[in-house]
């Protein structure tokens, strides 16, 4: 799906009890492409959005901003993120608006896309103990135990040699510092 300027657009949207009632077509798309081949909309219409977020602070923030949206407080909210795959780099905005009947619309514009070398551990072997890392869902940072610190993916990737032992880590997300920050100011 193209939205003005040429620009591709993925897009959801949840009722008024937070359940996903439609996804479009680039959206089923951009998963088969990125995650699972086989992916049908089936697989998560009539589900609640929140079973989709784990981490606690993340599903905190989404939650506070559709309330703010169906209450009238908020219009839109616009959040950038990344949203990479184990080739590509993306720069993403999120837009999320109100629509009829308490529904919420979720359109991810894709601002940046850029390809690099397999570095993303999207994928994990579960029968192996490659650790878990920490990962921020907005910027894609990883948090180093370490240095108590937040780095950027590629270097986590070197910092904390994530591919050395053949193994990848699971990937538990949270939200950096500075993300946090900058969504509770606009909040």
């Amino acid at each position: 799906m193209e939205k003005g300027g040429g620009m591709t657009a993925f897009t959801y949207v949840i009722d008024a009890r937070d359940r996903l009632v439609r996804v479009d077509e680039a959206w089923i798309r951009f998963a088969r492409e990125n995650w699972d081949p086989d992916f049908t909309d089936s697989s998560v219409i009539g589900r609640r959005l929140w079973d989709f977020i784990r981490e606690e602070t993340t599903r905190h923030i989404y939650q506070m901003i559709v309330a703010r949206i169906r209450s009238g407080d908020k219009k839109e909210y616009r959040i950038p993120f990344r949203c990479d795959s184990p080739d590509r780099k993306r720069e993403m905005e999120m837009v999320i608006t109100g629509g009829a009947s308490g529904e919420i619309v979720f359109t991810s514009l894709l601002m940046n896309e850029q390809k690099r070398e397999l570095t993303a551990p999207h994928e994990t072997d579960p029968r192996g103990d490659g650790g878990s890392i920490r990962m921020c869902s907005w910027c894609k940072k990883i948090y180093d135990d370490e240095t108590d610190d937040w780095i950027t993916l590629e270097e986590a990737v070197r910092r904390m040699r994530l591919f050395h032992e053949g193994i990848l880590p699971s990937v538990t997300h949270g939200i950096c510092d500075a993300c946090r920050s900058t969504l509770l100011k606009t909040l």
